[in-house]
């Protein structure tokens, strides 16, 4: 393991003090904190010129699931097998671009590790890196979109991983617009008649600026960008054969049980709504978070999006309930976080993709909202084979009385078993709770009023 000197601790934090002045203020806080973090790059390299690269491994599954495609190509998006899907796709923020994900230290935060990504990254297999797109590559080895490596958004290792560090809800429609662009003209893909997945997450930048008054940061704001994604992607741009994967974003005040020198330092600038800013609005942000989920749950749920046979939106709601890891001694497990102590680590991501995984393949109305430590993932079942979405999860419940079945309620009382399911990724991890019982929304969805999105061919 690479060590640092004082005079590089030093400057480290002489970076810190540049970003806390900086930033304080400035309006636009989030893009000037990842840029500003990109100084640290400059240490990085110098640390690298002495030590050479130190990065953390990524984390593996042993998964031995099989299944074929469909005999023939579905014409139903419910209807889909995990070896139907083609292309795999997402957009979001620093998170979905595996910010820091492999970083041993504060000096390699800045880098986006892109290969490692919970929901898009492919690097190596299942065994060694586990990642939505490798379990899915179990059945369909031919799977095209998943990024790998490091870079940034624009980098060629980012292939369909259009996520941008820093983003928030109102920046979805532009990374959608750039996305359809790339697969129109992608000569692996055939853009009108492949099936596509694409994973949605955002929010956690909007809910870390809700307690300044910035109005676009506020609940009403955050549903009607996330509904303006989705109009998009179903109305103005028709995009075909397309699985939305919406997950529910986390209540981000938790974070302020990760404690720690350099945790508070990043906290103070990056989130302190929920951290530094205080009890008050902490709760602001607990409640905002609440809201933002109910919300984006019901405009999903009102089957808006289930008016074609070609596409739909599916909620993933394992971050609802999922709590910070623990130690014995009760603190914080600072092991499912990058140095930064606010992304995730490379064992953080693995975990992520895990609790998506299983969330597919659970019925809607019975899917986990919590990833569990030493969560197993599941297999597609001979009674079930199909990726679950609002319209086939009818006569279905998710798990049977191991929590590893899936059994139809209109079947005899023998359950169906999952088939095999395998050891599983190590411990849970995450930044934040979701309260379980959740308020009843303050503004139902016929109250919001959408925001105006001009579209000239492919853009909004």
């Amino acid at each position: 393991m690479a060590t640092i000197s004082v005079s590089m601790v030093v400057l480290v934090l002489g970076v810190v003090g540049q970003l806390t002045t900086t930033i304080g203020a400035s309006q636009d806080y989030h893009a000037e904190f990842y840029e500003a973090l990109g100084h640290l790059e400059v240490v990085a390299n110098l640390t690298q010129e002495k030590h050479g690269h130190d990065v953390t491994p990524a984390v593996g599954t042993q998964f031995e699931c099989t299944g074929e495609p469909s005999a023939e190509v579905p014409t139903s998006v419910h209807a889909l097998r995990p070896g139907d899907i083609k292309v795999v796709t997402a957009v979001g923020d620093s998170i979905t671009a595996a910010f820091g994900a492999k970083a041993r230290t504060i000096l390699g935060i800045s880098t986006e590790y892109r290969g490692v990504s919970w929901s898009i990254g492919g690097d190596g297999a299942i065994a060694d890196t586990t990642t939505v797109p490798n379990f899915m590559r179990k059945f369909n080895p031919s799977l095209h979109g998943w990024s790998v490596g490091t870079g940034g958004e624009s980098s060629s290792n980012a292939r369909l991983n259009k996520a941008v560090s820093g983003a928030v809800a109102a920046d979805i429609p532009g990374q959608l617009t750039k996305l359809i662009a790339q697969m129109q003209y992608d000569p692996n893909m055939d853009y009108e008649n492949d099936w596509k997945m694409l994973t949605l997450w955002i929010g956690g930048n909007d809910l870390c600026a809700v307690c300044k008054g910035n109005e676009m940061y506020q609940p009403p704001a955050y549903l009607n960008y996330v509904k303006t994604s989705l109009d998009f992607l179903h109305n103005t741009a028709k995009v075909p054969r397309l699985l939305v994967n919406v997950v529910q974003i986390l209540d981000v005040s938790r974070l302020n049980e990760v404690k720690g020198l350099i945790c508070s330092l990043v906290h103070f600038v990056a989130c302190s709504c929920a951290t530094t800013d205080g009890d008050a609005a902490r709760q602001k942000v607990k409640e905002a978070a609440e809201e933002y989920q109910l919300l984006v749950g019901e405009l999903i749920s009102s089957g808006v999006y289930d008016t074609r046979e070609d596409f739909t939106v599916v909620l993933q709601p394992f971050f609802l309930d999922t709590v910070v890891p623990k130690k014995a001694d009760g603190s914080a497990d600072t092991s499912y976080f990058a140095p930064d102590c606010f992304h995730f680590s490379a064992k953080g991501h693995a975990v992520a993709a895990t609790a998506l995984w299983n969330n597919m393949l659970e019925p809607v109305g019975s899917k986990s909202t919590e990833w569990e430590i030493g969560q197993e993932p599941l297999c597609p079942t001979e009674a079930q084979p199909y990726l679950f979405t609002n319209l086939n999860s009818a006569g279905f419940t998710a798990k049977g009385p191991n929590g590893n079945t899936q059994t139809p309620l209109t079947s005899s009382t023998t359950a169906v078993a999952v088939g095999t399911v395998c050891a599983a990724v190590v411990v849970v991890a995450i930044v934040a709770i979701v309260l379980g019982k959740r308020q009843k929304a303050r503004l139902m969805l016929t109250e919001q009023t959408p925001l105006v999105v001009e579209n000239n061919d492919s853009t909004v």
